[in-house]
């Protein structure tokens, strides 16, 4: 905001500079002559705005890569992430999805929430398809695989929805920028909830990245407010039975 005022400020000065050069104008001995001279000027204004026309039209595409799920476990959320997406551009251009005369392209890819599928996606989205910037995935595993490849190709990935605190913490890089919560964030309010109504607690959570994160999260919220975990009561643990992520069945793990 300051270096927005800073430069709002020598843009005010300039203007008020040019607008004070012509009262010295009229002080010349020949002004019948002075004028011969803007009756040419204008001729050249008159093709300029001739420019401006073709330039939107002639900007290069900005490319965004979506990262999304339409196959795997959590299509439900890369259909919620893919429409958000797509209204929020709209919003934020006034409807126009494009930047500077440059129109936004996205391309969207499935990752199936695997994260092997999601790394050569974020891959080809770079190499194929030259995208400019990668956005999503709904999955933490597939974030922390594609935060690598963006890492590698020097691209901007836009961290959302995927909520692991590992994206931002232990695997961070300068080209990971999160614009959703962690898991941590969840544990804080509702671990603290929790323990207002008992101190005993048990969790189960997927063998993942974001199963890990959101238990550490709610082990240390929980410990903090005095509660207490009835099996796995350590950090390493987290107080936690992990199960398959695409287990459907928790009887055998109970």
């Amino acid at each position: 905001m300051k270096k927005f005022f800073v430069l709002a400020t020598i843009a005010v000065i300039a203007l008020v500079a040019i607008a004070c050069t012509p009262t010295a104008a009229p002080t010349s001995a020949p002004p019948t002559a002075a004028p011969v001279q803007p009756t040419a000027a204008p001729v050249q204004p008159t093709a300029a705005p001739v420019q401006p026309t073709t330039a939107p039209s002639a900007g290069a595409p900005i490319k965004v890569g979506l990262l999304s799920d339409s196959s795997g476990a959590l299509a439900a959320y890369g259909g919620m992430l893919e429409k958000g997406f797509e209204l929020g551009l709209a919003y934020a251009t006034d409807g126009t999805n494009a930047v500077n005369g440059c129109p936004i392209q996205i391309i969207v890819k499935d990752t199936a929430s695997k994260p092997d599928v999601g790394g050569q996606v974020a891959r080809e989205l770079i190499e194929k398809d030259g995208v400019d910037v990668l956005v999503g995935p709904p999955s933490s595993t597939v974030a922390l695989a594609a935060a690598e490849i963006a890492n590698q190709n020097k691209k901007i990935l836009i961290a959302q929805p995927a909520a692991s605190p590992d994206l931002t913490g232990k695997n961070f890089n300068p080209y990971v920028f999160r614009t959703s919560r962690t898991s941590i964030q969840d544990a804080l309010t509702m671990g603290a909830a929790l323990t207002k109504i008992g101190k005993k607690f048990i969790q189960i959570a997927p063998d993942n990245a974001f199963g890990q994160g959101s238990a550490k999260g709610f082990y240390a919220v929980v410990k903090a407010n005095g509660g207490e975990f009835i099996k796995n009561d350590s950090a390493d643990k987290a107080g936690t039975i992990f199960i398959p992520f695409d287990a459907k069945d928790f009887t055998p793990y109970l």
